[in-house]
């Protein structure tokens, strides 16, 4: 599993959002706004196969790489068969 952090201004992330809930793989996408600056920061898990598309759709809509982490997360549970 991977888990994707971004940093957005509030009116770049509407779309950027619906954008990458789109994408196959890609699930709980959830945004917060930051207490102190106009930005929101959205996170979502991203299935190893959508990284690719992912990655060129956040080219596309032209996030910046200082915006964005894409991380390899252990999942320690639940544990499917």
């Amino acid at each position: 599993m991977l888990h994707l952090r971004l940093s957005l201004h509030e009116g770049h992330s509407g779309p950027v959002g619906r954008r990458i809930e789109e994408i196959q793989g890609v699930s709980r996408v959830l945004s917060a706004r930051t207490p102190s600056q106009p930005e929101v920061v959205l996170t979502a898990d991203v299935e190893p196969g959508a990284a690719d598309e992912l990655l060129a759709v956040l080219s596309e809509l032209e996030v910046r790489s200082h915006q964005y982490v894409l991380t390899r997360l252990d999942v320690v549970a639940p544990i499917t068969a």
